[in-house]
């Protein structure tokens, strides 16, 4: 299960959504998650991956020219591969437990975006939009 403090609203992924059609209209993109959770994405024409074990979206992030996920272990798998990721993080509770910086992506082709509350749902969307454009700069290879 995810943590509340790292999920995105409807409006965030349809922002980041439209964002990535408008500046990767060639590619797919394709979510992966809880299909109880991708049901409730208010985006009528999504792909979803077929498969609901976990190994399947390890092998489609090996194969993803791009990963945009929460702080999950998602981002990790992409760091693994070496993929450019965007990544969401909610900022830490405490100075003495800095978990954005803990956690961060251990990748030189991320770019992590840390929420300025403890909440991911309260990156605005200028943050969002800004940083899918960032996204499309990074070198694939």
């Amino acid at each position: 299960m995810q943590k509340k403090i790292c999920r995105l609203t409807f409006e965030q992924i349809k922002v980041i959504y439209q964002e990535m059609k408008l500046h990767f209209e060639n590619y797919r993109v394709i979510f992966t998650g809880l299909p109880q959770d991708l049901l409730t994405i208010p985006i009528p024409e999504i792909e979803t991956l077929p498969f609901n074990e976990f190994i399947y979206t390890v092998a489609l992030t090996k194969y993803s020219d791009f990963v945009i996920s929460v702080d999950t272990a998602l981002v990790h798998i992409a760091a693994a591969y070496h993929k450019p990721t965007l990544a969401f993080y909610p900022n830490s509770r405490t100075p003495e437990y800095p978990s954005h910086l803990i956690w961060s992506p251990n990748n030189h082709k991320s770019i992590q975006i840390v929420s300025p509350t403890f909440t991911v749902k309260d990156i605005d969307t200028e943050t969002l939009t800004d940083s899918v454009k960032r996204l499309s700069c990074i070198d694939k290879k």
